[in-house]
């Protein structure tokens, strides 16, 4: 059996290894882009953020914006907005409900 000091430096690294790094302001445009491409089945053409949060729930942000996807869906030239949780890469969009949308908007304060 190793020492005691090796089993107490090897439950160090276990708990301080990182899993995901926390998300960045810097991170945000490509971690919003990634989500709506989940949502949308496409990567949207163009992403315009207009708000951007600190999350009231984990460490991360919340996001608002419009997304339009000019390619690729039955949908074509759609602009609508969305709200993204980074990390997590939850997204719900117009399309989910206005109702809906607005009261996420709302709550985020977008």
């Amino acid at each position: 059996m190793p020492p005691f000091s090796v089993l107490i430096a090897s439950m160090v690294v276990l708990v301080a290894a990182p899993g995901e790094a926390p998300p960045t302001r810097a991170d945000l445009s490509q971690r919003v882009e990634q989500a709506l491409a989940r949502r949308l089945d496409i990567m949207p053409l163009a992403t315009r953020i207009t708000h951007v949060g600190e999350n009231r729930n984990k460490s991360g942000f919340t996001v608002c914006g419009y997304a339009d996807e000019r390619a690729g869906t039955a949908r074509k030239g759609q602009t609508e907005r969305f709200f993204v949780v980074v990390p997590g890469n939850f997204a719900i969009l117009d399309r989910d409900g206005a109702d809906l949308m607005d009261d996420y908007w709302r709550n985020a304060g977008c």
